[in-house]
């Protein structure tokens, strides 16, 4: 028996194929259930050999249209505060690749936005840093619609400045971060100091710490100031008695000053725009990445079948949608779209493709003899 040249786009088809060349070549008689049982055999081969993932159905998925996505998130720009960034999803670089995910912006909420196709569920969505940025810290996470999601980037940090008096009613700055630190002079009516935690660290402060640790036996009494912003600290020098010390600080006298909190890193319309710019090579460095990885149940899929043809498949339970179209194009702008199927079927065969081609397919359901733009899918004829 010859191989077939067909296509065949259901299993009905392969079955009445089978049973029209086994009588075709019967010269034994064989029976109609064995030739059941032959065609049954084939499509346990054919179901076993089949490559890809299976998924666990659930009641409310359908598995025949889970898509296992991935993406590279990679910026370029300067890594200084206010210059232009621009982010982009790494296609190929030899080694690297990234699939179902459309593109990534910075929008005006101030966090990065990536865009896939519209999908039915969302099974999970995960994005974490590269080794070099969680290296320096770096969180992140999405906030997950049906087709886009939004990534919030953030970082803990700790800052330290030792303060030493310098006799005159004043103090004297030290450390890596001291210059970020606004203190005030000594008030030596009322003893007290206000500090100010470096702008530049922005955020939220979650914690700031004042500890003595002089020649003397003296405690600190930090109070809430009244200020604006949680970066702000008021503190006193309290003495063995009890009472406020209003003798200005000397020499002798140090005080260890930090502050802990997060850095919400902002991205504005491809704008850097964190109060001040905080090692921004951390997230610029073009180098360095954001991976990301998704589960969805899609509303279409395609899959190559030849190196000529792409079977395409749907899903006929969008809500109110009465017909179906789908358009081909090998432009993801679908500017030069080509409608190659209408109907309910679920499942269209697209032949006489160009080998070695990536094409793309939209999906538009007819609802109130209106045309939505539903979902797109990629196929490639290699």
């Amino acid at each position: 028996m010859a191989l077939p040249t067909e296509i065949f786009e259901t299993k009905e088809q392969l079955r009445n194929y089978i049973q029209a060349k086994i009588v075709e070549n019967n010269s034994r008689g064989i029976k109609e259930e064995h030739v059941n049982n032959i065609f049954n055999s084939v499509l346990d081969f054919l179901d076993g050999s089949a490559p890809g993932v299976y998924f666990c159905p659930a009641e409310n998925l359908n598995s025949d249209f889970m898509v296992f996505a991935s993406a590279i998130l990679r910026p370029s720009g300067t890594g200084v505060h206010g210059s232009p960034i621009t982010w982009d999803i790494l296609n190929q670089d030899g080694l690297h690749n990234s699939s179902f995910f459309i593109s990534a912006s910075g929008i005006l909420s101030g966090r990065l936005k990536v865009d896939y196709p519209t999908v039915k569920h969302i099974c999970n969505l995960t994005v974490t840093p590269d080794e070099s940025l969680a290296e320096s810290g770096i969180v992140c996470g999405p906030s997950v619609g049906a087709s886009n999601a939004e990534i919030a980037i953030s970082k803990s940090y700790q800052s330290s400045c030792r303060l030493t008096g310098n006799g005159s009613g004043g103090w004297n700055k030290f450390g890596v971060d001291n210059s970020g630190y606004v203190v005030s002079t000594f008030d030596v009516v009322t003893g007290a100091t206000t500090v100010l935690v470096p702008i530049r660290f922005g955020g939220d402060i979650n914690s700031i710490s004042v500890v003595y640790c002089g020649d003397k036996n003296y405690s600190v009494k930090r109070v809430f100031t009244g200020l604006p912003g949680a970066r702000y600290a008021k503190f006193y020098l309290i003495d063995t008695s009890g009472n406020v010390v209003t003798t200005a600080p000397t020499t002798n006298d140090h005080i260890l000053l930090s502050g802990a909190g997060t850095v919400v890193y902002k991205i504005n319309t491809q704008i850097f725009i964190v109060t001040e710019a905080i090692n921004t090579a951390d997230i610029f460095n073009a180098l360095s990445n954001f991976w990301i990885f998704g589960l969805f149940e899609c509303w279409m899929v395609a899959r190559r079948l030849t190196n000529t043809s792409v079977q395409v498949c749907w899903q006929t339970t969008y809500p109110s949608a009465t017909n179906y179209k789908i358009y081909r194009d090998t432009s993801a702008n679908f500017d030069t779209q080509v409608l190659i199927h209408t109907g309910m079927e679920g499942v269209f065969v697209d032949k006489e493709l160009t080998p070695s081609t990536l094409y793309h397919y939209k999906m538009v359901a007819v609802i109130g003899g209106v045309d939505n733009d539903i979902t797109t899918f990629t196929a490639n004829t290699f």
